[in-house]
């Protein structure tokens, strides 16, 4: 019986090496053009101005003017959460195209937050238990009291929910 033996192949060592400094340039060359996108953002001023176009960060975004944004949020944390979109997410679009709903008229700073709950007839509101939080905030009218004595109110048919959440729906 014939058997033949091969040898497996091995290039040489000065090759491997070559093939490896291929690889790390291709790999450097390749970080190199995409590092824009690894930067690290600074951080955004946390006071809002009249026009959010002016931060720095949104100087390559045009068309931003021809946008028109619904933000919707609640009263018990609208305090907390308005000034934060306004430094984030919606930092580049101009603030007089941002239009806030909330589930109480209020004011957050300089932005009105609109009630999209009041235009709804008094008698589905009067003796629904899932208005009562509702009813409360009227009431309370101050954003930093409705956040600190509601933010936690339960839903009086279900202990688990959040009363919020309830009119939320």
């Amino acid at each position: 019986m014939l058997s033949s033996t091969t040898k497996p192949f091995c290039p040489s060592a000065s090759l491997r090496l070559l093939v490896g400094a291929v690889i790390l340039s291709l790999i450097l060359i390749q970080f190199s053009l995409s590092s824009k996108r690894w930067q690290v953002v600074p951080e955004i001023s946390k006071s809002t101005t009249t026009s959010n176009n002016q931060n720095p960060l949104c100087s390559n975004i045009t068309g931003a003017e021809r946008i028109a944004i619904t933000v919707k949020t609640g009263a018990t944390e609208a305090a907390e959460k308005v000034p934060v979109q306004l430094r984030t997410s919606l930092r580049c679009v101009p603030l007089e195209n941002i239009l806030w709903f909330s589930d109480m008229n209020q004011d957050i700073g300089d932005h009105r937050l609109h009630d999209a709950l009041d235009t709804i007839d008094p008698t589905v509101k009067d003796g629904n238990a899932d208005f009562d939080i509702y009813r409360k905030q009227q009431e309370l009218q101050d954003p930093l009291m409705i956040a600190s004595q509601l933010r936690n109110m339960k839903d009086s048919s279900d202990s688990s929910n959040l009363a919020a959440w309830k009119l939320d729906k």
